[in-house]
Order: structure tokens, then C-alpha cells, then sequence
């Protein structure tokens, strides 16, 4: 059995490791300008109250059990709680260190392909071609994806630590390579196919051959993957996040990873029309599944036809059956097999796994260069390649900076993009901008009928008109097509309020509790329906559990202030005004309120502000026009 030849680290490899971390904070430099996104962020940080309080003991031992984000990945958790402690809430702070991660990983990366082949310049190439690859962008410039950079982190950790064990095997060495590799399975399970990949390193380049031996030596590691594996399909199912075989058909999932198989591939060498959501076709109405065929057919010939090409020159170019396996076999996790959401692809998923296609090709570029004697043609080319890949990388981080340019770009570079129409909905609600989210929730809803989210979104938007009717009837239809959407029934019960029907509206709100009891909106609403109905202390009760759930809660803050104005608590109503104005300035109600409160006390000059804000904010409350007249009809 040959054994892998032993790298020395040299200066020129400190000096490589240097350049190349180097060339990846600059290639990502824009990500500073980056903010937090509502897409998952929200979820990770900004509306997680234990992250929110950096790192603490209550916050480590949830982490160690939590599943939130329908996974389970206590490294992760733990590492965004620091980031807050070190930084606060400042996206920056967060992306420079997804930025760090990622640098170190490139260069990591060079040391252990380097160790592993010998090969210094590839190996510095191969590196390169990581750090700077614009289908890395989502996975670096995305706050939520900090699990998918300190997985890799831990993931080059282990192929150093591998490299050494093969080299010297013995306890201690093995051990460091399970310490690696356990880190970065709590930080993201995508890294549990790596015995397998461990196992294709051990024919090349380690040129291990004893087959039984090398197997037994990966059951722990395998273990370990299995248990990760296990672990998240029990978070994945309890969250509601692994598609059933009903929605997606077992046929539909294998024609679709085929075809996601073919298309990483494409973007792999034209990294063009890049989105945050590449829709899944099997989830749109049944009558266009046909999508699906062509595409699957002849991204089956393709890799077909690779694999075959690949095969028959194993014995003379055996990096090139390395470097496809392992792009095979890392992508297996996220190939939609196990479908967890309802994404086709994502560009997320490469960050790895295109590391094996990366090597194949630099190899066979440095093989063939030497046979036709082309070594500086060869370089001049991998420069300029590199140039236009940072460009690119460079350009793509700009769509990151926001969410509407995040979802504007996708609808320019996809079709029929459901999610980003919807998405981009809320962020432009959000803004004030009710009629264009309107627009982009009906369109989400033309192109599937029965998404869920955009009929509670403009179910929502339409109640903010004043079309309670219209409402009522999307929210209905939101609550058939997902019955165990607590945001369907909430938004249903809200609607039959306005509609004077208390009753239903009532047994709305009982029901989004009962499918969530942790749904602050479904307490706030049976608060609402408890307070038209004079039952103010349990209204107030209600309003203080919503609160609890979400101490930021605007609506709950000002429902509880009225309750309070109500019971003559005219202080303690002003502070839940307040509270509600801090977490949303332009909420209307609540410069009402407040209005109202100051007025009591006298304090005129302040209350016509809060008034005439109210009335900029919502202009056809008629309400306002009254409370506007009357104040200053006593003015001095």
C-alpha cells in the first residue's frame, strides 16, 4: 500500500494561505453593506429573543436542545449569540465574520489539498476558485447561513486532520478527525456524507487500498453522520418542513434532482441568472408537472455520459472519478430525495460539494497543459478566469443588500417565481407601499392558486383597506389549503370581527392557538374580541400573555393601553403606547393613543403632534378628522 507523501509547511504556503484569505475578503468586501434579511435572519437573530441576548447559560442550554429553524444545530446558535455579544445587533459585525469564515476556509482549503496530493499550485488554484465563485455568494453574504460557512470551517479541519491520521495512523489522530467532524455536524448536517467522500480520498490521492480496513475505520464517523442525520429529520418533521410524498411525488423528486444535478453543473462553469429561489416545478398545479421530463431526461444522459467518461478513465486520471464522486455524493443531503421546503435548488447547497468539480478540472487543465507543453497559457487563463469569476462574485453581493432587491433580481433571472413575488409583497407592505404588495401577492396567487402565505398576505392587505368581506373569503381559502396555518385562522378571526360576527371570530382565534399556543397573534385577537365585548381584565390577560411571547409587539402593546386608558391606568397606558411607537414609529393607532393620553393630561402642543402624525399615517380614519377638530378647537 502506497502511503501519502508528507507536505512540509513551508513559507510559500504561509504566504499562499495569506494571499488567498486575502483575495476573499476583498472579493466580498460589499457584503459589509448588507443588512439583515427577513428571510430567516428574522428566525436566527433579529426576532430571537435568546440570541438577542448574546451569549448566556439560558441561552447555551437552549441551544444544545433546540429545533427551531427545523433543524438542530447548537454550534450555529451558539456562534450567532456571540457575534451579538461582541457586536450587538449590527449586521455588519455578522457578515464580517461570515466573510472571516469563509477566508480561513479558502485558505484551509489550499492546506489540505496540498497535503493531501502534493501539488502546491493546483492546490492554490483549486482554493482559489472556492473563495471567490459567485455561487458561494448566498451561503457567505447571508446572516442565516453562518451554519453552511462554520460547517465548511470544520470541514476542511477534517480533511487536515484525515490527511494526517492516514499518514500516521493511530487513537489520537483519529480522534482529532471525529472532533472535526462532530463540530461541523452541529453546525450544519450537510457534512454527513463526508466517510463516504473520506473513503474516496483513500484511493485518491492517499492511494489506500486495504477496502475491509478503510470501511471499519469509517464506522465511527458514520455514527456520527447517522446520528446528525436522525437528529435533524426529527426537527425537519416536527417543524412541518420535510415535504410529504402527497405534495411531491417520490417520481417528481428524482426527475427534479437530476435536473438540479445538471443545473449546479451549468452554473458551476456560466454562473449567470443567479436567485435566493429557484421554484420546485412539482409544486405548481398538477396540470404543468411536465416541466419536469425534458429537463430530467436529458440531464440524466448528462451525467450519465459523465459518469461513464469519468469511469473509463479512472486508471490514467483517477481525480477526475474523485472529484465527481465527490460532487455526487455531497450534494446527496439537499438533493431533494429528502425534500425539506419547496425550492428546486439553491445555490446554498454548492458551497461544498462544488469543491470536487473545482478539483477535477484543475487537475485535468494542469495535466493537459504539461502534455502540450501550454503551462503559462494555462496560468494566464486560470488569472483571467479568476478575474471575471471575483467580478461576478463582486456584482451578485450587491443583490444581497436588501430584501427587495433580493427579490427583485429573482423575478428578473426566474419565472413563475411564486415565493419572490410574495416576499417582495411584504417587504413592500412593510414600506408603506400597499397597492404595488398587493399587486405581487395576487401575483404570486395567479401563478399557484393555493399558496398559502400569499392569501394570508393580501387577506391582511385587503383588511387594511377596509375589505373585510374580500378578506374573510382569502383567509378561508388560506385555511383550507394549510388547515394547521395558525396564521390563516388568525387572520380569519380578525376579518369576522370587522364583520361583526364575534362568535366566529372567536372560534378563529381558539383555533390558531390550539395549532400553536405559542402564537402571539392569536392571543392579541382573543384579547381584541374580550375587549369589544367589555371583558377587560381578560383581555388585558390575553394582551400580557402576547406579550410575553413578544415583548415587542405593537399591536399588543397599544391594545393594552387602551385597556389601561379604559381603567382610568393613564400612565401605565402611555408606556404601552410608547413601547408600541419604539417597535413600529408609523403605527397610526398608537400616535391615536397617545394623542388621546396626552391630551387628558393637558399637554395639548404634544397630542395635536401625535394627532396630525396619526391622521398623515392614515388619512380616510374618520376618527382622526374628530379628534384633530376637537383639540384644536380648545386650543389657546
Amino acid at each position: 500500500m502506497s502511503r501519502p507523501r508528507r507536505t512540509p509547511f513551508s513559507g510559500s504556503s504561509v504566504w499562499i494561505c495569506l494571499c488567498l484569505a486575502l483575495l476573499a475578503c476583498a472579493v466580498y468586501f460589499p457584503a459589509h453593506r448588507c443588512g439583515f434579511l427577513r428571510l430567516d435572519d428574522d428566525v436566527y437573530v433579529t426576532d430571537n429573543p435568546l440570541v438577542r441576548e448574546g451569549l448566556t447559560l439560558e441561552g447555551l442550554r437552549w441551544a444544545l436542545r433546540s429545533t427551531d429553524a427545523d433543524n438542530w444545530h447548537p454550534l450555529t446558535w451558539v456562534s450567532l449569540m456571540l457575534d451579538v455579544s461582541v457586536f450587538g445587533l449590527d449586521p455588519r459585525g455578522m457578515h464580517a465574520v461570515n466573510v472571516a469564515l469563509h477566508a480561513l476556509s479558502a485558505a484551509l482549503l489550499f492546506l489540505a489539498l496540498h497535503r493531501l496530493t502534493g501539488e502546491r499550485g493546483a492546490s492554490a488554484l483549486v482554493a482559489a476558485l472556492f473563495a471567490v465563485h459567485p455561487l458561494r455568494v448566498e451561503a457567505v453574504a447571508w446572516v442565516a447561513e453562518r451554519k453552511e460557512v462554520l460547517a465548511g470551517l470544520f470541514f476542511m479541519l477534517t480533511l487536515i486532520a484525515y490527511t494526517r491520521h492516514a499518514r500516521r495512523p493511530g487513537t489520537g489522530s483519529y480522534l482529532l478527525v471525529a472532533a472535526a467532524l462532530a463540530a461541523g455536524l452541529l453546525a450544519k448536517p450537510m457534512l454527513v456524507s463526508v466517510p463516504a467522500l473520506l473513503l474516496v480520498l483513500d484511493f485518491w490521492p492517499l492511494g489506500r487500498r486495504a477496502l475491509p480496513r478503510l470501511l471499519a475505520e469509517k464506522l465511527p464517523l458514520l455514527a456520527l453522520s447517522l446520528g446528525s442525520a436522525l437528529a435533524t429529520v426529527s426537527a425537519q418533521s416536527r417543524g412541518g418542513a420535510l415535504g410529504s410524498f402527497q405534495a411531491i411525488p417520490l417520481g417528481a423528486r428524482v426527475a427534479n434532482a437530476a435536473a438540479a444535478y445538471a443545473a449546479y453543473l451549468g452554473q458551476a462553469f456560466w454562473p449567470a441568472r443567479l436567485a435566493v429561489f429557484y421554484p420546485h416545478p412539482a409544486t405548481y398545479p398538477a396540470d404543468r408537472l411536465h416541466a419536469l421530463t425534458l429537463p430530467a431526461i436529458l440531464s440524466g444522459a448528462l451525467l450519465a455520459s459523465v459518469s461513464l467518461l469519468v469511469a473509463r478513465s479512472a486508471r490514467r486520471r483517477p481525480y477526475l472519478a474523485a472529484g465527481w464522486c465527490w460532487y455526487l455524493g455531497m450534494l446527496v443531503p439537499v438533493i431533494g430525495i429528502v425534500q425539506v421546503g419547496m425550492q428546486a435548488r439553491a445555490d446554498r447547497y454548492t458551497y461544498l460539494p462544488l469543491i470536487g468539480i473545482e478539483l477535477a478540472v484543475v487537475w485535468l487543465a494542469r495535466d493537459l497543459a504539461r502534455e502540450r507543453g501550454l503551462e503559462r497559457l494555462a496560468r494566464a487563463a486560470a488569472l483571467a478566469v479568476l478575474a471575471l469569476l471575483a467580478a461576478a462574485t463582486w456584482r451578485q453581493i450587491g443583490y444581497w443588500r436588501d430584501d427587495v432587491t433580493l427579490y427583485e433580481h429573482a423575478l428578473r433571472v426566474t419565472s413563475d417565481n411564486y415565493l419572490a413575488h410574495n416576499n417582495l409583497g411584504v417587504e413592500l407592505s412593510r414600506r408603506g407601499r400597499l397597492a404595488p404588495a398587493a399587486e405581487q401577492f395576487q401575483a404570486a396567487i395567479r401563478i399557484k392558486p393555493d399558496y398559502p402565505d400569499a392569501l394570508v398576505n393580501l387577506g391582511a392587505a385587503s383588511l387594511s383597506s377596509g375589505r373585510s368581506g374580500e378578506a374573510a373569503e382569502l383567509f378561508a381559502r388560506a385555511a383550507r389549503s394549510a388547515p394547521s396555518l395558525p396564521r390563516a385562522w388568525s387572520g380569519l378571526g380578525a376579518a369576522r370581527l370587522r364583520l361583526g360576527d364575534a362568535r366566529a371570530a372567536r372560534g378563529a382565534f381558539e383555533e390558531a392557538l390550539r395549532l400553536d399556543p405559542g402564537f402571539e397573534e392569536g392571543q392579541n385577537g382573543l384579547g381584541v374580541v374580550w375587549m369589544e365585548q367589555g371583558g377587560l381584565d381578560e383581555a388585558a390577560r390575553r394582551f400580557e400573555a402576547a406579550l410575553a411571547l413578544r415583548p415587542d409587539y405593537p399591536e399588543a402593546h397599544c391594545n393594552l393601553g387602551k385597556v389601561l386608558r379604559a381603567a382610568g391606568r393613564a400612565d401605565e397606558a402611555a408606556r404601552h403606547q410608547d413601547a408600541a411607537l419604539r417597535a413600529r414609529p408609523d403605527y397610526a393607532e398608537a400616535h391615536r393613543e397617545l394623542g388621546l393620553l396626552l391630551a387628558a393630561r393637558g399637554e395639548r402642543e404634544l397630542a395635536l403632534a401625535h394627532i396630525r402624525r396619526a391622521r398623515e399615517l392614515s388619512p380616510a380614519d374618520p376618527r382622526l378628522r374628530r379628534d384633530l377638530d376637537s383639540l384644536e378647537s380648545h386650543s389657546p
